[in-house]
């Protein structure tokens, strides 16, 4: 049963990087492809009113969203990954974290 959970943790957190790639993506594509034609309409890209100062103010919004959902995922997939670690470790045996023998000399 663990060594399922700590497959399926693994898969979260893949999925999880995954997404946390396509949301950055997402919020450089906002930030980098900005441009505004005030003849053809249709050659706009990423343009929402009508001047310059106000798209920037609002594609640095869509950038900083994008990126803090992208930078929540990563952390998510991290906590998985670490868990599906953890699992892993202690269903082979090699959990340390308590110290059974005394190492130290009697005073």
């Amino acid at each position: 049963m663990k060594k399922n959970l700590s497959k399926i943790l693994l898969i979260i957190a893949a999925v999880f990087f995954i997404f946390g790639i396509i949301f950055c993506a997402q919020g450089f594509d906002k930030k980098n492809s900005y441009y505004y034609s005030e003849s053809y309409y249709s050659a706009n890209q990423n343009a929402y009113v009508g001047g310059d100062a106000y798209n920037y103010i609002i594609n640095g919004t869509y950038f900083a969203g994008f990126c803090a959902l992208g930078g929540s995922m990563f952390v998510c997939g991290t906590v998985c990954g670490i868990g599906a670690a953890l699992i892993e470790k202690k269903d082979r045996g090699q959990d340390n974290s308590i110290n059974t023998h005394n190492d130290l000399p009697d005073l």
